[in-house]
């Protein structure tokens, strides 16, 4: 162990029911967790620490690190609950139910709006005109309980560059949609993009360290602006969840926030749909003066790393965007322009550190 006080907790390893005695030095940026005997055993990001429910009434502190579900760090010591206090007030504030109680009332209103015509949701056809029936209003508190609870559970990076990605996707939206787009990162490792109902976009952390350049990000964000011309995150939803889409939100179902993340981060967008929407992109980019030139790179990039199959991390965002070798195919047929710059290298910069600050 360091210089550091060191104190006693429990560290639970998410496999078996009984806790390890540990110690645990605390700072700002991390917590090392030692074992007995003075052997460091895991460090947990602070940035990636969060307060886990309580089970009983004792005046203890519950620990999680996000990523890891099962995996608990509990503090009874007072002193290291003061410490943790002092360093990671957050980790004490408490939190609403805001999010649940918005998620129930605004589906409640979405499924009896919907329930003359719940029979058509068990048909994918049906999917594109039952959406268009969708109150603007209704999507948009859809769209909302679902970031918020996304948000809840992984955090919100809000580094300088989220302007920045906000600027250019309304730069790029104006010039094909009166419809209004929001943009929000995550902080989550695994990289990908996906749009919910409502025109929220959402990036991962793990995505904007995927992309290496600023040409790359704009071809991504116009894809994401593509499903949402064409509605198809809400399309997409009732194909294939039908009313258990709408009646997950009702009942609870989908109670915590990533179950409602992983219900939608992991909605495979058909071929037609992936399809659809880089031809909407492309359109998207001419009218920006943007230039297809990293949209038609990013298409390539993401074929290798689908033909290698390698297992990485990345392999999410293939498994979320599928046909990545059709869709590059399909790509070479687009007549590459280079376009103006539309993100300066500064921005480039902030928008690649938009989560350092978390």
């Amino acid at each position: 162990m360091g210089d550091q006080v060191a104190f006693p907790a429990e560290y639970f390893d998410g496999l078996s029911a009984r806790s390890v005695p540990v110690y645990v030095e605390i700072d700002r940026r991390v917590l090392r967790i030692y074992d007995e005997s003075g052997v460091l055993m895991a460090h947990w990001p602070a940035r990636r620490v969060a307060r886990a429910p309580a089970h009983d009434h004792k005046a203890a502190v519950r620990l999680r690190l996000k990523g890891y579900s099962h995996v608990r760090l509990v503090f009874h010591d007072p002193q290291a609950i003061r410490s943790l206090r002092d360093h990671h007030p957050r980790l004490f504030i408490q939190r609403t139910s805001i999010f649940q109680f918005a998620r129930f009332a605004t589906t409640l209103a979405v499924f009896t709006a919907l329930l003359v015509a719940s029979i058509y949701f068990l048909v994918p056809r049906a999917a594109g005109p039952l959406a268009t029936h969708v109150p603007q209003a209704l999507e948009d508190r859809i769209g909302d309980a679902t970031i918020g609870a996304l948000i809840e559970d992984m955090g919100e990076c809000k580094g300088d560059g989220l302007h920045d990605l906000k600027t250019l996707a309304r730069l790029l939206v104006d010039q094909r949609s009166a419809q209004p787009v929001r943009v929000y990162v995550i902080d989550h490792p695994v990289p990908n993009a996906f749009a919910v109902p409502g025109g929220r976009i959402i990036f991962t952390a793990g995505l904007i360290d995927y992309l290496e350049d600023p040409d790359e990000l704009v071809g991504a964000l116009a894809h994401e602006i593509g499903h949402v011309i064409l509605r198809h995150p809400l399309k997409g939803a009732i194909s294939q969840f039908g009313i258990l889409f709408f009646d997950a939100f009702i009942t609870g179902g989908i109670s915590d926030a990533s179950g409602v993340g992983s219900l939608l981060i992991a909605n495979a967008y058909t071929r037609d749909f992936e399809w659809e929407a880089d031809r909407e992109a492309i359109l998207v980019l001419n009218g920006a003066n943007a230039g297809t030139e990293g949209f038609i790179r990013l298409m390539k990039r993401f074929a290798e790393t689908e033909d290698s199959g390698n297992g990485q991390p990345s392999d999410v965002l293939l498994r979320t965007h599928p046909f990545a070798r059709e869709r590059a195919e399909a790509a070479q047929s687009y007549v590459s322009t280079r376009g103006e710059p539309v993100l300066s290298d500064e921005a480039w910069k902030r928008v690649k550190a938009v989560c350092e600050d978390i």
